[in-house]
Order: structure tokens, then sequence, then C-alpha cells
């Protein structure tokens, strides 16, 4: 059986400033996993755009964000 890890950050980029964000992400994406980071001011993840794909979450549902 084969097991993937998955890997959890809650909020984590409200507390990093962009350069420290941009080495979190690059960092993740090095890694090879699967990441779910969440976040509360969409503007955190731009630098992320064209690396990871982006869901918006409100009470009408999901909602991908632009790549």
């Amino acid at each position: 059986m084969l097991f993937r890890s998955i890997l959890l950050l809650d909020e984590v980029a409200a507390h990093l400033d962009r350069r420290r964000r941009g080495a979190l992400f690059d960092e993740i994406e090095a890694l090879g996993l699967q990441a779910f980071l969440t976040g509360t001011d969409e503007h955190l993840f731009e630098d992320l755009r064209g690396r990871a794909q982006g869901v918006r979450v409100d009470a009408s549902g999901l909602a991908l964000l632009d790549a």
C-alpha cells in the first residue's frame, strides 16, 4: 500500500513576511508532497499563482481561484 504525505498549515502565511512566505512555498514545492494551506487573506497566497490550485470557501460553496 502506498501512502502519500499530506501537510496541513492553518493561517501560517499570515505570520510571515513576503520573503519568508516565498521560502516556505518553495520548500513545500521542493518536498513534493500534497499540502493544504488555509488563510483568510487571499493576497497572502499570490506567490503561489501558477504553482498551486487555489480554492475559496464560503457559505455558497467552493470556487476555484484564477491560476
